[in-house]
């Protein structure tokens, strides 16, 4: 399967693109993810004692979801999250290479769902565990003791979308096995269950729709409260 340009599918993408603008109200937060995710995992780095220019980082992000899209890759590139936690387990530049040698070379000779297969989710899930609790902690050592109510408040929005993935994750599990009759999440009457047994469902949708800039803004103006820039605050609060 060798890489091969699609010029004539990139071209036939931004034609519908432009004939259906409605499209750009997925595509503009997705993008402002990868901007902040990018910047998000550089300053990971550095907190780490590694320093990245971000500007660089943000050109080469940029660069390599276009030269993938030509390509016919749906996926934007960004900076992997987890360079603590790959620093403190001794991984090196060999690791990133690696990856970059072993991935291509994959997709070229269709071996990904090979790959897949081979390893377990057992073997894999516990390394993703150890990157976000050495994240956490990363996160506790690099600001100052009376931020951390800010990160707090920054989490909310991220605890909301994961109790609507797996919301979603059960109601598909109960559709899989049989189960007839089964409203839609969002169901009136449902919502209305929920709330009796203590599940905000409308409240969590609502913050789980864009959680990354949502935590982001509420981080940084609850900061900026404890810190005694109230002018701050206001401005990040009239930016959402």
């Amino acid at each position: 399967y060798p890489p091969l340009p699609y010029f004539g599918d990139l071209v036939l993408g931004i034609q519908h693109l432009f004939a259906n603008p409605e499209l750009f109200l997925v595509l503009v937060p997705v993008q402002i993810y990868n901007f902040i995710e990018t910047m998000n995992n550089v300053e990971s780095a550095e907190a780490a004692g590694d320093s990245y220019p971000v500007a660089l980082c943000q050109v080469t992000d940029g660069a390599g979801t276009m030269i993938g899209a030509v390509f016919g890759s749906p996926f934007p590139t960004t900076a992997y999250i987890g360079h603590p936690a790959y620093k403190r387990m001794g991984a090196h530049a060999g690791y990133v290479i690696g990856v970059g040698v072993v991935i291509p070379v994959a997709a070229v000779f269709g071996l990904l769902a090979f790959l897949n297969n081979l390893i377990p989710v057992a073997a894999a899930a516990p390394v993703l565990v150890f990157v976000a609790l050495s994240l956490i902690t990363n996160t506790a050592h690099a600001i100052k003791p009376g931020h951390m109510a800010a990160v707090t408040i920054a989490m909310m929005p991220h605890v909301s979308a994961f109790l609507m993935v797996k919301w979603g994750s059960l109601m598909g599990a109960l559709g899989a096995s049989g189960v007839e009759g089964l409203p839609e999440l969002g169901d009136e009457a449902l919502t209305a269950a929920l709330l009796q047994q203590g599940a905000h469902f409308e409240g969590h949708l609502a913050l789980s729709q864009g959680a990354i800039l949502t935590g982001l803004i509420w981080g940084a103006i609850v900061a900026s409260v404890i810190d005694g820039r109230f002018r701050n605050a206001g401005g990040f609060a009239l930016a959402a």
